[in-house]
């Protein structure tokens, strides 16, 4: 439900989705309840649910109750991301781990539990950082260096994948 979230649901709504599962780190505030509450007066349904995509038995409970609940799980667009500049010889293992962990470890988990749904996309939102570099994004830029070489891998097993390399957003 963050910026980018917010901007891709819009863009799924009109390109005609009509199930939805948004997932965040944190709870739904009151204004994107409200959010919600506008897409379902538009015939959308949308789901939102509470999970650290780094925490693998969370987000396979979130999974499964996907698959249960509704319609199959046919995509995603994995938009998470921390950034945490600086340079990487100011860097401890926790800080990269911050910066790499949801972009990466939540891609991978993300990867892992839906193999065999027979899903139709995996987006990855990526970063320009990954090819180009930016100074002080070193840790950003090998976590979305990570999300590409992913995307890579699963269109080598012959699965849906891209990386979308993203540039500044406005």
């Amino acid at each position: 439900m963050g910026g980018i979230g917010q901007v891709l649901t819009d863009w799924l709504c009109e390109k005609g989705a009509r199930h939805i599962v948004l997932l965040g780190r944190s709870d739904i505030k009151p204004d994107q309840l409200n959010t919600l509450t506008e897409y379902s007066k538009a015939g959308v349904h949308i789901r939102y649910m509470s999970v650290d995509v780094t925490d693998y038995n969370a987000l396979q409970q979130v999974i499964t109750s996907v698959q249960a609940d509704g319609p199959p799980l046919r995509g995603i667009f994995h938009c998470a991301g921390v950034l945490d500049d600086g340079l990487l010889m100011n860097y401890d293992a926790s800080r990269l781990e911050q910066v790499m962990s949801p972009k990466m470890t939540g891609a991978w988990h993300l990867h892992t539990l839906t193999l065999d749904l027979g899903m139709d996309l995996f987006v990855l939102f990526s970063s320009v950082a990954s090819a180009v570099g930016t100074a002080g994004q070193g840790g950003y830029a090998a976590a979305n260096a990570g999300l590409d070489a992913l995307a890579a891998i699963r269109r080598a097993k012959g699965l849906p994948g891209i990386s979308i390399n993203w540039g500044p957003w406005a």
